[in-house]
């Protein structure tokens, strides 16, 4: 028997080495008998990897990321009651002439990483309500003048409804998602986006979609409504149910 020559494992007689050990030798062209080869840091003079020109501290230095500012536990703490009221790193960041990384680090290294997670929480909950008082009603993109509210017709039962999806073989129109595959019953899309379509006199014309295809139908409506007008004509002569 033959035994690796970096970690003396037993091994077969044709290589000098085991699996593992060949193969960390073959990835790394410094790797030199269960070790990389060493250099020498070209400041300080400290023994680093073969493969770098100088250590991290002096890295760091050249590049100017140890030139950072210090600040105290006060000025930290400051930051951190900036934080809990709601303003941002970057805002944070201008004030104190820092990056919002930085400001970061400083809250981690100082209050610990639970602290950090605490205030992240509670800042993405002020921020989700924020965006939600921004983009109600009017100043929302997709806002549609409040169809949402408006009722919808009496004759839009849920007999109805199963008579459109058996009608279509209870699969979405668009992608062909069975029932099973949408993990609940497809969702009844009227094609006009026009609650009162079976009361009025426009042709009532509805479509069984999955959750996915729903959703992507309201945007772009122009588009999808001459869609469906189009292909159910064609292929089912305008018939819905």
């Amino acid at each position: 028997m033959n035994y690796c020559v970096d970690c003396g494992k037993e091994i077969g007689k044709r290589s000098p080495r085991c699996r593992s050990c060949a193969s960390k030798a073959w990835h790394k062209p410094t790797y030199k008998q269960g070790y990389r080869g060493t250099g020498v840091c070209l400041d300080c003079g400290i023994k680093i990897d073969l493969r770098a020109k100088r250590c991290q501290k002096c890295t760091n230095k050249i590049l100017g990321k140890n030139n950072r500012k210090e600040y105290t536990k006060n000025e930290i703490e400051k930051m951190l009651t900036l934080l809990e009221d709601g303003l941002t790193y970057h805002e944070i960041g201008k004030k104190f002439n820092c990056s919002g990384a930085h400001i970061r680090r400083l809250v981690i290294d100082t209050f610990g990483k639970e602290k950090y997670n605490d205030i992240k929480q509670h800042t993405l909950k002020e921020a989700g309500v924020k965006l939600g008082k921004l983009q109600r009603r009017e100043n929302h993109p997709n806002w549609q003048g409040g169809l949402s509210f408006l009722p919808y017709c009496s004759k839009f039962t849920k007999a109805l409804k199963e008579k459109i999806r058996n009608f279509f073989a209870r699969k979405c129109y668009v992608c062909g998602k069975t029932e099973e595959e949408n993990g609940r019953k497809l969702d009844v899309y009227h094609v006009n986006y026009d609650k009162m379509v079976c009361c009025n006199t426009i042709k009532p014309l509805f479509v069984p979609l999955c959750l996915k295809c729903h959703l992507r139908t309201n945007r772009n409506r122009e588009f999808w409504e001459e869609f469906f007008t189009v292909s159910l004509e064609y292929l089912t002569n305008g018939k819905c149910f």
